[in-house]
């Protein structure tokens, strides 16, 4: 009656949770089956986008290192520019150093004929003074009753130059005062000889070094003899008096 039919009922309500339970198993498992191989898919998605984060932290660097190459080969282009620049200018600059140092050769070659010309034609200007000089000597023993005179003043004083080699050698730099007697007589002329008379009061130094000074002998000749230390005692002495060759 009434308890069978409530037993009934709780029968019924167990089996139908038992079945309930069943099919819910059944779906677990089934959904469990079915998750398998979506865990292995999210799996590989997150290994793959470890990957791919791995792959963008390298291309990220990569494209830093590029950057920072792109920046340093401009800077080197810029500076082989800068180079080249300075290359060209060297170039440029060694042209005009040697044209500079053609033109000082040319410049110095021209000085030194200059200076050799005007060497040369001050020891004449001062070679025509001292024969001239030396013939002064001659005119005032000639008729001094072959007394020498004890200063060249002295014989000027007598027998002058002449106006034209005074001349030119005062507008030289060159004077009678530049030279002085020697205090030696005139020889006989029987006796074949020449004395040196005159000579320059000091050597003068030259541009290579070496010294120079005038002589002037009883014939009115001039010699210049050279030395590298300015004293001229041994030559004084060697030629002091020649014969004459005849």
């Amino acid at each position: 009656t009434v308890i069978t039919a409530t037993v009934a009922v709780l029968a019924g309500a167990g089996i139908y949770e038992a079945r309930q339970a069943s099919r819910l198993r059944q779906q677990v498992q089934t959904l469990q089956h079915q998750q398998a191989p979506l865990s292995g898919q999210i799996q590989q998605l997150q290994s793959e986008r470890d990957v791919a984060k791995m792959r963008l932290t390298a291309l990220t660097d990569e494209a830093v290192q590029i950057k920072n190459n792109t920046a340093e080969l401009l800077r080197l282009r810029g500076r082989a520019g800068s180079l080249r620049q300075a290359e060209q200018e060297n170039i440029k600059l060694s042209k005009q150093l040697e044209a500079l140092s053609q033109q000082l050769l040319a410049t110095e070659s021209d000085a030194a004929v200059t200076r050799s010309n005007r060497t040369q034609s001050l020891l004449k200007i001062k070679k025509d003074l001292a024969s001239e000089l030396g013939l002064s000597v001659q005119v005032f023993w000639a008729h001094h009753q072959r007394r020498m005179p004890a200063t060249i003043a002295e014989a000027l004083a007598y027998s002058d130059l002449k106006w034209e080699t005074r001349a030119v050698a005062e507008s030289n730099g060159i004077s009678a005062n530049q030279f002085e007697m020697l205090g030696n007589e005139i020889p006989e002329v029987s006796e074949n000889l020449r004395i040196l008379m005159l000579r320059e009061k000091e050597p003068v130094s030259q541009y290579d070094g070496t010294w120079i000074r005038f002589y002037v002998d009883s014939t009115a000749s001039v010699e210049i003899p050279v030395s590298t230390n300015g004293d001229f005692t041994v030559w004084e002495r060697e030629n002091w008096s020649k014969r004459i060759p005849h």
